[in-house]
C-alpha cells in the first residue's frame, strides 16, 4: 500500500503543467483529496462536470499506477489518447487491442512505465481475469477508479471494486466509483445505495 500524501501545491502544479488549468471546478479538489488521503469515495457530477480529472491529476501526484476501470471502449480510448498527448503515461488494455499491442502494453506494466491503466470490467472478472489480477498485483497499484459507474450495473460495482481490491490492493484501497448525475435510474441500479463508501 502507497501512503497517502500531501496535496498541497502538488495538484495544482500538476493541473496547470499537463493540462493547461489554473482552478479547479466544484467538488474537483476534494475528490482528488480523498485518493490522495487513501480514503474511498463514490463521485458524482454533472456530464461535463470534469470527472476524470478527478482521477487522474491524483495518478500523476500519487505513486505508483493507477488502474481506471471503464465499460466504454471508446471513451477509454479518447481519454488514453488525450493523456498521452498531454505528456501522461497512460494505456489501455481491452478487446480491441492486437495480441502484439497487449504484449506490449504487458511489457510496460512490468516496467513500471504508466501511471495510468485503462481496463474494461470484463478483462478483471471475465475469463483470464484472475491472470491479469496477478499481473497487476505486481505492478504496484496506488488505488482503483471505476469510471461511468452506472454503466457496469451488469457485472456489478461492488463486484468489479471487491474483485480488484481483493486481488489487486488488497484490504488497501483507496477506491473510488464516479458516475454523472443524469439518467438516475441507471445510476441507481449502478451499485450507489448498495456500496457504502466512506
Amino acid at each position: 500500500m502507497f501512503p497517502a500524501v500531501s496535496s498541497d501545491g502538488a495538484l495544482a502544479e500538476a493541473l496547470e503543467r499537463y493540462w493547461g488549468y489554473t482552478s479547479f471546478r466544484p467538488l474537483q479538489r476534494e475528490a482528488m483529496d480523498a485518493i490522495l488521503s487513501a480514503r474511498d469515495s463514490i463521485v458524482v457530477l454533472p456530464t461535463g462536470g470534469g470527472k476524470s480529472l478527478c482521477f487522474q491529476a491524483p495518478a500523476v501526484v500519487r505513486q505508483g499506477l493507477a488502474v481506471v476501470v471503464s465499460p466504454l471502449i471508446s471513451l477509454m480510448k479518447d481519454q488514453v489518447d488525450t493523456l498521452l498527448g498531454n505528456g501522461v503515461p497512460a494505456a489501455l488494455y481491452n478487446s480491441s487491442l492486437s495480441p502484439e499491442n497487449k504484449a506490449s502494453v504487458v511489457c510496460g506494466l512490468r516496467e513500471g512505465r504508466f501511471r495510468l491503466l485503462y481496463v474494461s470490467p470484463e478483462r478483471l472478472v471475465g475469463e483470464g481475469g484472475d491472470g491479469f489480477l496477478k499481473l497487476l498485483s505486481q505492478c504496484g497499484v496506488s488505488f482503483v477508479a471505476v469510471d461511468e459507474a452506472h454503466c457496469i450495473s451488469q457485472w456489478g460495482t461492488t463486484s468489479v471494486l471487491s474483485t480488484v481490491s481483493s486481488g489487486v490492493c488488497g484490504t488497501c484501497g483507496p477506491e473510488s466509483a464516479f458516475t454523472p448525475t443524469r439518467r438516475p435510474r441507471r445510476r441507481a441500479s449502478g451499485g450507489t445505495s448498495r456500496y457504502s463508501l466512506a
